[in-house]
C-alpha cells in the first residue's frame, strides 16, 4: 500500500554525500544511506536543500547578474533546470509516475523579480525530487528499509501560507512511495512525536515557536526585574552601612554616645584617651572610603592629623567632605574626557589644602629627525636602520591611538615617511659610495645624524 504524505518538508530536505566545498557543483544526494529516525532523514534532506539553495544562487549569478526574468522565461528556465517536473496551470492530484509542479501567479511573479527567493525555491524543488532516487530508514525491528517515490505534487501557492515554514515559503507536497505502511510491530522511528506534528503542521508549530520565545523573553524580563529590584536592595544596604559607619564613628572607645545627625552635622565629639580618638578616626575614615570613590581607588589621601582634627570640627569635616566631592567629579571627568588620563593622584595635607597631580601622556612623531636622519642616509644600510627606527615609530603611534595618546594624524605621518624610507633604500641600493667619498666618513656623518 502506498504511503501519502500531505504535508510540507516531510520528505523534504537534504543529505550526506553532498559536495560542500563547492557552491557551484551541484550536491549529489546518497539513497543508500541509513538514517535510524526521521528527524535524522528530515535533516539529511534539510542538508541537501541548503547545498542546493547555494548551487541555484551560483547558476543565476552566471546567467547575466542575476537580472530579473519574465513569467514566461521563468516557466523555460524551469523545464531546462527541472525536466522531471510537470508544469501545471491548476493544482492536480498525486498520480503514480507523476512528479507534478504547480505555482500560482502571484508565486510565479515573485520567483521572476526575486533571484534570491527564486533561488530559495529551486533548492526545496531539487531537493524534493531526491526522493524519487531513495531514502532508507531503519525500523524499529533493526530492518533498513529503502523507499521511493514514485508520484508527486509540489504545490506552491499562497493558498497554502499556513504550511509556510521558517523560509517563508509557502510550499505544500504530497506523494505515494512504493513503501508498505508500518505496523506496530515493526515501524520507522521518531525520538519525539512533536517532530511529526511539526512536520504535518508547520505553521502550527511556528505558532508554538513563538509563543515559546515569548514565554522566554518574558522570562528574561522579570529575570531583569529582579535583577534590577536585588541591585536596589544592595544599594539600599550600603546607604545603611554607610549610616552605621557614620554612627559609629560617633562613639568613643568607652561607647560613649555624642550627639550625632546622619545629614553630616556632627558636633564635636569628645575624647579623651589615645584609643578613643584612634577608633573614631578609623570609623570616620570608613565611612568616608564607603561615600567616596576617590578613596575607594586609593588616588586621595588624607593626613591622619586633619582626619583626627576632623573627628572633632564640624567646619573641618564639612570642608573635607566637600574636597572629596570635588575629588570625585575630578576623576569621574579626566576618566571620560582627558585624552591620553593614565591616572590623578590627590592629597590632603595636615593644613587642608588639597594638591592635585593628573598622569597623562601622548605619543608624537618626530618627523623633523626622521627626515633629517633620512637625508643622511648614504647607503642600504643606513636606509635600513631609518627604516628600523620608523618601524618602532609606527609601533609606538599605533599603540598610542589604541590608548587615546595620539590621533590617528600621528599614524598617517609615520606610514608616510616609511613610503619615503622605503624609496631612498631602492635608491642608494642602485649605486654605491663614489670614489670622493669614503665609506668611514658617510658613516660618521650617518652617526651624528641619528644623535641629533
Amino acid at each position: 500500500m502506498a504511503l501519502h504524505i500531505a504535508a510540507a518538508g516531510v520528505y523534504a530536505n537534504t543529505a550526506a554525500g553532498t559536495n560542500k566545498t563547492n557552491p557551484s557543483q551541484k550536491p549529489v544526494w546518497n539513497p543508500n544511506k541509513v538514517y535510524r529516525y526521521l528527524e535524522d532523514m528530515n535533516q539529511g534532506f534539510q542538508e541537501y536543500k541548503q547545498q542546493a539553495v547555494s548551487y541555484y544562487s551560483s547558476v543565476i549569478a552566471g546567467q547575466e547578474g542575476d537580472k530579473t526574468r519574465t513569467v514566461d522565461e521563468l516557466k523555460q528556465e524551469i523545464q531546462r533546470l527541472f525536466p522531471e517536473y510537470t508544469l501545471t496551470d491548476r493544482e492536480p492530484e498525486v498520480t503514480q509516475g507523476k512528479f507534478y509542479l504547480y505555482i500560482d501567479n502571484s508565486q510565479l511573479k515573485k520567483m521572476a523579480e526575486d533571484p534570491k527567493y527564486r533561488a530559495k525555491v529551486y533548492g526545496l524543488m531539487d531537493s524534493e525530487l531526491q526522493g524519487k532516487k531513495g531514502f532508507t530508514l531503519q525500523y524499529s525491528d533493526g530492518r533498513n528499509v529503502t523507499q521511493h517515490l514514485t508520484g508527486s505534487v509540489f504545490s506552491l501557492a499562497e493558498s497554502n501560507r499556513k504550511y509556510a515554514g521558517p523560509d517563508g515559503i509557502p510550499y505544500r507536497g504530497s506523494c505515494t512511495s512504493d513503501g508498505g505502511f508500518s505496523s506496530s510491530a515493526s515501524h520507522v522511528q521518531v525520538r519525539s512525536m512533536s517532530f511529526l506534528y511539526g512536520s504535518i503542521d508547520p505553521a502550527g508549530s511556528t505558532v508554538k515557536n513563538r509563543k515559546a520565545n515569548a514565554v522566554e523573553s518574558e522570562a528574561k524580563r522579570l529575570a531583569k526585574k529582579r535583577a534590577e529590584k536585588q541591585a536596589e536592595k544592595k544599594k539600599q544596604e550600603r546607604k545603611e552601612r554607610v549610616k552605621e559607619l557614620y554612627t559609629a564613628m560617633c562613639s568613643n572607645a568607652n561607647g560613649t554616645r555624642i550627639k550625632n545627625a546622619i545629614n553630616k552635622d556632627m558636633e564635636g565629639v569628645q575624647t579623651t584617651a589615645n584609643t578613643s580618638v584612634s577608633e573614631s578616626v578609623r570609623e570616620y575614615f570608613r565611612y568616608l572610603r564607603e561615600k567616596y570613590t576617590s578613596l575607594q581607588k586609593g588616588i586621595v589621601s588624607i593626613s591622619k592629623s586633619f582626619l583626627r582634627e576632623c573627628v572633632n570640627d564640624q567646619e573641618k569635616r564639612s570642608k573635607l567632605e566637600e574636597m572629596l566631592g570635588v575629588a570625585d567629579n575630578m576623576v569621574e571627568n579626566a576618566e571620560e574626557n582627558l585624552k591620553g588620563y593614565q591616572g590623578m593622584k590627590i592629597k590632603i595635607d595636615q593644613d587642608g589644602n588639597m594638591e592635585t597631580e593628573t598622569y597623562s601622556g601622548s605619543v608624537t612623531f618626530n618627523a623633523e629627525k626622521r627626515a633629517r636622519q633620512l637625508a643622511a642616509a648614504k647607503t642600504p644600510a643606513q636606509a635600513k636602520a631609518v627604516l628600523a627606527l620608523l618601524a618602532s615609530d609606527l609601533s609606538d603611534c599605533e599603540a598610542g591611538f589604541a590608548q587615546g595618546m595620539c590621533d590617528e594624524n600621528e599614524v598617517q605621518k609615520v606610514k608616510a615617511m616609511i613610503q619615503e624610507a622605503e624609496q631612498k633604500l631602492s635608491q642608494v641600493s642602485a649605486k654605491s659610495p663614489t670614489t670622493e667619498t669614503k665609506e668611514e666618513e658617510l658613516l660618521d656623518s650617518f652617526s651624528l645624524n641619528l644623535l641629533m
